[in-house]
């Protein structure tokens, strides 16, 4: 009986949890100007907003493995559109708590965390959050890939 419990269990924990989340961006010109294009980008995960940033986006390359088991071997060069993080980015929590992040060209200035009515919180009341909302340091290199995947 033990068993058949846990193998329901495990088919219930698997079904909800290992479902494929839709991911989306949406991607707004905010101005153009002499350091390049600087938008406003979205992240949605099933709907939902879960982070709003601003950047400039500068075109570049980076490289990329050939073959999935060459390693840096044999590589290939794919163009990409880089992000500079230039103003506020704002990452929103299920508790409806956020972290708001202000940058300037690229170097984080501040952060600030604030609860579901709005108030700022201190670094006291954060570390004392059951909920992980802790600064994980800076993002240094992100990318917007244009096109679609092929299949394997």
């Amino acid at each position: 009986m033990k068993k058949v419990l846990l193998i329901i269990l495990l088919f219930g924990f698997l079904m909800t949890y290992g479902q494929k989340q839709e991911i989306t961006y949406t991607i707004d010109t905010i101005k153009i100007d002499k350091n390049g294009v600087l938008t406003k980008i979205s992240l949605f995960v099933d709907g939902l907003l879960i982070e709003e940033k601003n950047g400039y986006l500068i075109p570049d390359t980076i490289k990329i493995p050939k073959f999935k088991f060459t390693g840096n071997l044999f590589t290939t060069k794919i163009p990409v559109d880089r992000i500079i993080r230039h103003g506020v980015s704002t990452y929103f929590y299920k508790n409806n708590f956020k972290k708001v992040d202000i940058y300037e060209n690229g170097k984080l200035i501040e952060t600030n965390y604030y609860d579901a009515s709005g108030q700022t919180l201190s670094q006291e009341e954060i570390s004392k959050l059951p909920i992980k909302i802790r600064p994980y340091g800076n993002e240094t290199k992100e990318y917007i890939i244009s096109g679609q995947k092929t299949k394997d």
